[in-house]
């Protein structure tokens, strides 16, 4: 027997098709399809049939052209037990049967999607992401109607997610969700994607089903509505996902050699990585540094920067910037003539780059940067070494120095007792800063060619 009713999180629905007669009375709907505000089977099975009755006669006398006969209240629940017994219902959704149902076109996860990215502000690097991980979704579970995505499917697609490779060749990545998953079961060694990665897939979903009940009309029953991604993010062990490690001497000699100006075919591309080097920066303050921040006095050439917290825009003593003196090496490497060149020209920011709310300006120098590197293959070809390596070298070479000088040079939150002792203008003394740390560090030799205008 067919019995109208399908479950959503803790509640169930009644659904039934509507006769093509009786369509164009419900406004072009193509289902009843509505709450039954229970979370008891039995409960909703015998409301679903007492619909079941009114709606039955409605479509009989569309069919004959009569009136249909509203029943009492109490003759309802007998009439629909009766039914019941005949079993005789046609046009219905069911569990198990949803893919005969008439779709809203609207409402698909696709159409959804889209929407999402032309209404949010969102940041291209963002919607790259969000993307990828919707391309899968729909090789995993299709592209249906976001009202039917329950937590089976959602648990489906992180299972298979979470059995991807790690950093596959190019031609693995163009390989469909399932081959890549046969190819890593192949390569053991390559590793899968991390906690924070799969995490970074159920968001793109989570975003878009939230979107859909948020900002559009297509999620039916919305009163009762629950996000079916909800809960099942990985834990994240941060000790594992921030196991960066400071490049060796020699790895930065490889790195910064003559064969660097072959990768480094852009601004940016040569001078992120020789400031990285030179000052052990975070690279979104590097990426988003403005002509007008870059100044020289006698002593030599600095930046003011902001103070870019892992997590948040400021420090937590709000020390909103500092200004960092930069070694006369890059000097002699043409940057004076570089930022004349910016300055000539008018522009804003020291780096032509795609300007993403800020912290996403050098995502891709990073990715080009990471990928040069580690094809140079041996111990250089990890997921350990990144752009944020050389603040890790910094920190390494700044050994001998003292430590709440480093603290300062790299932007990091002083002490209570540290900061009373220094004070917050600390922060902007980059003559100190140039004493106590440039000047004082063993810099490794590096032999790359001096800039030329791109």
């Amino acid at each position: 027997m067919t019995d109208f009713i399908v479950k959503r999180g803790r509640k169930y629905y009644y659904r039934r098709r509507i006769p093509m007669s009786l369509v164009s009375k419900y406004n072009d709907k193509t289902h009843w399809h509505f709450s039954l505000a229970t979370s008891d089977r039995v409960t909703a099975l015998r409301m679903a049939r007492e619909h079941a009755v009114a709606h039955d006669a409605e479509i009989s006398a569309a069919e004959t052209g009569g009136h249909y006969r509203v029943h009492a209240p109490g003759m309802v629940g007998k009439v629909a037990r009766s039914m019941a017994k005949t079993g005789k219902y046609s046009g219905v959704l069911i569990p198990g049967m949803m893919e005969q149902a008439q779709l809203n076109p609207d409402a698909k996860f696709s159409v959804i999607f889209q929407r999402m990215i032309a209404e949010k502000p969102l940041a291209k690097a963002t919607i790259e992401s969000f993307q990828r991980s919707s391309d899968r979704w729909y090789q995993i579970n299709g592209d249906d109607d976001v009202n039917f995505i329950q937590r089976k499917h959602v648990e489906k697609y992180k299972s298979l997610i979470m059995q991807m490779p790690s950093r596959p060749p190019h031609e693995i990545l163009k390989m469909s969700v399932f081959d890549q998953i046969k190819w890593a079961a192949k390569h053991p060694e390559k590793g899968v994607l991390s906690a924070r990665t799969v995490n970074n897939h159920l968001t793109a979903i989570r975003s878009t089903l939230d979107f859909a009940y948020r900002k559009t009309s297509v999620i039916e029953g919305e009163d009762n509505w629950r996000n079916p991604v909800s809960g099942f993010n990985l834990e994240v062990d941060e000790k594992t996902e921030d196991n960066k490690r400071a490049f060796e001497v020699e790895e930065i000699q490889a790195i910064l050699s003559p064969e660097f100006c072959k990768y480094a075919y852009t601004d940016a591309r040569y001078w992120i990585p020789v400031l990285a080097f030179y000052t052990g920066a975070r690279l979104d303050e590097i990426a988003q540094t403005t002509v007008s921040e870059v100044g020289r006095t006698d002593a030599g050439w600095y930046i003011t920067m902001a103070n870019l917290e892992e997590n948040t825009r400021t420090s937590k003593n709000g020390i909103s910037s500092r200004t960092v003196p930069l070694h006369n090496a890059v000097e002699r490497l043409g940057f004076a003539r570089f930022v004349a060149m910016r300055q000539d020209g008018g522009h804003e920011f020291l780096f032509d780059l795609d300007h993403f709310r800020g912290s996403k300006r050098g995502s891709k120098v990073a990715t080009a940067f990471h990928r040069y590197f580690r094809s140079k293959g041996g111990a250089m070809d990890t997921t350990r070494l990144s752009m944020h390596s050389f603040r890790h070298s910094f920190r390494e070479l700044g050994f001998e120095c003292m430590p709440q000088y480093v603290e300062v040079m790299q932007g990091h939150t002083l002490s209570g007792e540290s900061l009373r002792r220094y004070g917050k203008r600390i922060y902007h003394r980059h003559d100190v800063m140039r004493r106590h740390v440039v000047d004082k560090i063993d810099w490794p030799e590096i032999t790359i060619k001096p800039w030329s205008p791109r």
